[in-house]
């Protein structure tokens, strides 16, 4: 992920955050095209590219480490790539949803102008829906918790 944002009075803090994540895809357990199936004969993966506008709370602390939490809210595009169960093709889409996350983490100064920043955030988005093979339309879920390593760079 990469973000750039301010410094605000009062310990918060406002970002816009660009986020790419893949995930492979592990069991399938459902109904599709008559039958049943619960396996974990399953090829493909889900991406994420999300776009979020976060805003932190950086908590006072008379030491080096400084935590935080943090809440965001945007948009994810969501790819269903190549999703194959059993040999059987079942779907290759993708739908822009909603998204919010949470998190918190700390940051230790490494200089006078950069920090370390360690992090948890659960992201999760509105039911995606996207088409199968068969063109027939399928409702599905998405939520992902990140742990995150960074430094941030404060431009002033």
């Amino acid at each position: 992920s990469a973000a750039v944002g301010a410094k605000l009075d009062n310990g918060f803090r406002v970002e816009g955050e660009l986020f790419y994540a893949n995930s492979g895809l592990k069991k399938f357990s459902g109904n599709w095209n008559g039958s049943f199936y619960n396996t974990e004969e399953v090829k493909g993966d889900m991406s994420t590219t999300a776009l979020m506008g976060n805003l932190f709370y950086d908590f006072p602390s008379q030491y080096p480490l400084v935590p935080y939490a943090m809440a965001g809210v945007g948009f994810t595009l969501l790819s269903l790539n190549d999703f194959v169960v059993k040999n059987t093709a079942m779907a290759n889409d993708m739908d822009l949803v909603a998204a919010m996350q949470v998190g918190a983490g700390f940051s230790f100064d490494i200089d006078r102008r950069t920090k370390l920043d360690i992090g948890y955030r659960y992201l999760e988005t509105q039911d995606p829906e996207f088409s199968d093979s068969t063109g027939t339309p399928f409702e599905s879920t998405f939520a992902s918790h990140n742990f995150l390593v960074g430094a941030r760079i404060n431009l002033n």
